[in-house]
């Protein structure tokens, strides 16, 4: 019985390759199963190779997984090459998109929607032309490669340690996808910057952290030899997601476009993740099943977790579903754990395009900006009197750089936002969706687009109320953390380095001293100045282990960079008296410090005094 039911697994799983065919032949006979030997091509039929344990894909950004298929034609006495049999029983998913109504050739794991299901949503049988020309997609996999670029990107990476120095020049690539624009909602305006970004409506949308610090990028459409020259319209980096335009119209033709959804997809659906990973130079195809949706990864805001193979390169691609619908971008994997990758969900894809299209350019996604406490706890509920039929969370903080400052209160019960209910433990209900996910609440504020009021229902000393607030990116900090960083600027006076506070210099300030730099400039270009470092020379001997905050020079409070490079500049004698937050003087000779000046930027390469822009 057992050799039998091991015989007719074997047989479920040949059917399940050979059902891909039509995918793997359109990625050119590539096949994505973990392999990265450069020259290793697969047919179906024929045994995977073993995979290599001298060719392991660099890990970027920590992130990093590894795929595996089942494999055929393996007889039942037969031990596998690597891995185990899946458990699971693979059946051909009927999808539509044939002309004759036959089934597809896509694959369905277990979970996946049922045809019954499928043609409920489509609402009836289409063929592949009527699909396109009624905007919807269709499960071609050709269309899926061909709407894949490959993105060549050339950075220029900046230096924070030696902020008057150029960062190495590197190479690397990743991935991208043409898609077509949808209209606006009524009484949405587009605005001038993005109609000149995107005149025809069409775009490459790819992952911020592959054009990151470029400069030069290419992109070269799959299955063609040509790269052409991108240029890089806007970076969101909160959301790793860039907008990429190519000028040459020669680029344009014949590429399909994709086009963008607002959905989720099921979770133990199926998806087909494209792109072009490590392990050679063409398309790759894989594909898995969704397992989780959550807040969280590395842009802490809704993302989906499938167990397709999202290795270096793939990054940026698209993600498809089982009937050919995007689905969502691929952008990380997870270090030391076997097929766990994310993807990008659409909502998070049209709130960014939403907000460069109204206002020309990306400032962030939206935040809640205050802390919170759940009420858990039945004795807090009583005496915050919150009835036991409704639930909320206390607001423990509300910063005065918060959009909702002056409007919520300390003690306030937070009970819903835009009409969805937040549970005692912070959570919410995932809207839109049909499956038992449970997010936190701050997802209702990062998707609301910039200016959208929020509509907060709250509890205050017992009585409801209903409040409205504009929904807001995080404001600017002296601490500056928001991503891009600023390019490195630098003054040096006498082997003093002084620097602009921000997130790479953030050890130079102790912890007790964060909450005042976690704050709004009083005024416009207020800046924490910083010692970096002492490059050590006759001048500043005994100074060489002193950094920190710089509180003052010659008894007048520094306020930023510029006005310090204006006030060391106007002193030709007399002493520089540096003083740091911590307490310590710095004492130096105004006219041994121009004297020593030209060796020392002569010794460390540096090209001038300062560079404040």
């Amino acid at each position: 019985m057992a050799a039998r039911g091991g015989a007719v697994l074997d047989e479920r799983l040949c059917e399940a390759e050979h059902s891909m065919d039509d995918l793997y032949t359109a990625v050119g006979g590539f096949r994505d199963d973990g392999d990265y030997q450069e020259t290793t091509r697969y047919a179906p039929g024929s045994p995977i190779p073993r995979r290599s344990p001298m060719l392991r894909p660099k890990p970027r950004h920590g992130h990093v997984s590894a795929g595996w298929s089942p494999q055929p034609n393996i007889a039942a006495d037969e031990e596998p090459r690597f891995g185990r049999r899946s458990p699971m029983v693979f059946e051909p998913l009927p999808t539509l998109g044939s002309a004759d109504g036959e089934s597809s050739q896509m694959l369905s794991m277990a979970g996946q929607i049922t045809a019954q299901e499928l043609r409920q949503r489509r609402g009836m049988m289409l063929t592949d032309v009527q699909a396109c020309e009624a905007g919807m997609a269709t499960n071609d996999p050709e269309l899926m490669i061909r709407a894949t670029v490959k993105v060549f990107v050339t950075q220029v990476t900046p230096s924070y340690t030696m902020p008057w120095s150029r960062g190495e020049e590197t190479r690397s690539t990743g991935s991208g996808f043409v898609v077509t624009l949808p209209p606006l909602d009524a009484g949405l305006k587009l605005h001038p910057d993005a109609l000149a970004a995107q005149p025809a409506g069409r775009i490459i949308v790819t992952n911020a952290h592959v054009v990151e610090n470029h400069s030069l990028v290419q992109v070269r459409k799959a299955g063609y030899a040509e790269k052409y020259v991108a240029r890089v319209v806007v970076i969101g980096h909160d959301v790793d997601l860039a907008l990429l335009q190519v000028l040459d119209p020669s680029f344009w033709e014949g590429a399909p476009e994709v086009r963008l959804g607002t959905g989720i997809p099921k979770l133990a659906s199926e998806v087909v993740a494209v792109g072009f990973p490590v392990g050679g130079d063409d398309v790759s195809a894989t594909r898995g099943v969704v397992s989780r949706i959550l807040v969280g990864g590395l842009t802490d805001n809704l993302c989906v977790q499938i167990d397709a193979a999202i290795n270096p390169g793939n990054s940026g691609g698209p993600v498809f579903d089982g009937s050919g619908h995007l689905v969502g971008v691929a952008f990380s994997g997870l270090m030391n754990s076997n097929n766990i990758g994310y993807i990008i969900p659409l909502p998070v894809v049209q709130t960014f395009l939403l907000q460069f299209r109204t206002h020309g350019t990306y400032t962030g996604k939206c935040s809640d900006c205050f802390e919170i406490q759940s009420m858990e706890n039945k004795a807090l509920r009583e005496k915050s009197m919150l009835s036991p039929k409704t639930s909320g969370v206390m607001l423990s903080r509300v910063p005065p750089e918060s959009a909702m400052h002056g409007t919520l209160d300390v003690r306030d019960i937070l009970m819903q936002v835009d009409g969805v209910a937040i549970a005692n433990d912070g959570t919410i209900q995932l809207p839109d969706t049909q499956d038992l996910v449970r997010v936190t609440f701050s997802y209702l504020v990062y998707r609301a687009p910039r200016d959208h009021p929020l509509k907060l229902t709250i509890l205050r000393k017992g009585e409801v109320l209903q409040l409205s607030v504009p929904a807001k990116p995080q404001p600017e900090l002296l601490l500056a953390c928001k991503q891009p960083l600023p390019k490195p600027t630098y003054l040096v006076v006498g082997g003093l380095v002084f620097v602009p506070l921000m997130s790479p210099y953030e050890a130079l300030v102790p912890r007790r001293k964060m909450d005042a730099v976690l704050r709004k400039p009083a005024f416009e270009g207020q800046q924490v100045v910083v010692l970096l470092m002492v490059l050590r020379a006759e001048v500043n001997v005994g100074y060489e282990d002193l950094s920190g905050r710089l509180e003052e020079l010659n008894g007048e409070k520094v306020q930023s960079l510029s006005q310090l490079k204006q006030q060391v500049e106007r002193q030709t004698g007399g002493n520089f008296v540096f003083r740091l937050e911590s307490g310590e003087m710095i004492v130096m000779s105004a006219e041994k410090v121009w004297r020593s000046e030209p060796e020392i930027f002569t010794t460390h390469c540096i090209p001038q005094r300062a560079n404040i822009d």
